[in-house]
């Protein structure tokens, strides 16, 4: 009768080491592939969203949503003065497509959203802080004498309509703070990453990865309508102040002002 050869304890410990070896080697691809995915979701919504503000533009002579906050001269009263997601939302209809899937919860997300609250001429409860994870140029939705318009926008291309904000409006002196850090643009304020200012400066740029809304950055929709993502280095401010910036935010040559009034005509 012969006997049944087993495994030897180090023929074991090599098997186990080798399996260890080889979660240690994917475990990181299948976390950045997660990562990508979120990211590419994201994409996909800011896609949807551009769309959206072409659509609005297409039935509004192609001018873009107007929405003045009240610190800034417009009125409360939501019903006179919709805050501009309202005036998107029926070219969306799904709540889910103006939430990131890599946003944190409990982050002061969507700040300012809810003094339209509830939505005007609508059954619908409104939007919460924490349901939007997107902002606006606001050097379009801004401009009480006329916003810009589709046609008087010399570089759709570099010009950023929506993004990666914690913020539903972004100020093109305040991108690196509100865009690049969108993942929790005050925890990097106050742990000193970020240095408050008109601009912000990041003070830590070896930390500056971690306050991004994905690895390293944070997705653009233009108005041309195209999605790309940016790395944070790239979202410091418009191209006129950083020439190394690919976008132009609210530089003053980007606008042919017949069309939009006195947008474009002060700094950036």
């Amino acid at each position: 009768m012969t006997r049944r050869k087993a495994f030897t304890l180090i023929e074991l410990l090599v098997v186990i080491a080798i399996i260890a070896i080889l979660a240690a080697i994917l475990f990181p691809v299948f976390t950045r592939a997660k990562k990508k995915a979120r990211q590419a979701s994201c994409q996909s919504n800011l896609k949807q969203l551009a769309l959206a503000f072409l659509m609005y533009a297409n039935d509004y002579d192609e001018q873009l949503p107007v929405w003045v906050m009240p610190c800034h001269g417009g009125p409360w009263d939501g019903t006179l003065n919709p805050h501009w997601i309202y005036r998107l939302d029926p070219y969306i209809k799904n709540k889910k497509m103006w939430h990131c899937p890599d946003s944190r919860p409990g982050v002061w997300e969507g700040f300012n959203v809810t003094i339209c609250y509830p939505a005007p001429n609508s059954t619908d409860p409104g939007f919460a802080e924490g349901d939007v994870s997107y902002g606006y140029n606001d050097a379009m939705s801004l401009n009480a004498n006329g916003v810009a318009c589709l046609a008087s926008i010399k570089y759709p291309a570099e010009t950023p309509l929506v993004f990666d904000s914690i913020y539903t409006l972004t100020c093109p002196k305040s991108v690196v703070a509100r865009v690049g850090a969108a993942r929790d643009m005050w925890q990097a304020i106050w742990k000193g990453i970020i240095a408050c200012g008109c601009p912000p400066t990041v003070q830590k740029p070896e930390w500056m990865d971690a306050w991004t809304r994905h690895p390293g950055g944070s997705n653009v929709a233009c108005v041309d309508g195209h999605v790309k993502f940016y790395p944070w280095q790239k979202l410091l401010g418009p191209k006129c102040v950083y020439p190394d910036s690919p976008l132009r935010w609210s530089c003053v040559d980007i606008l042919d002002k017949a069309c939009s009034g006195p947008w474009g005509s002060g700094s950036p």
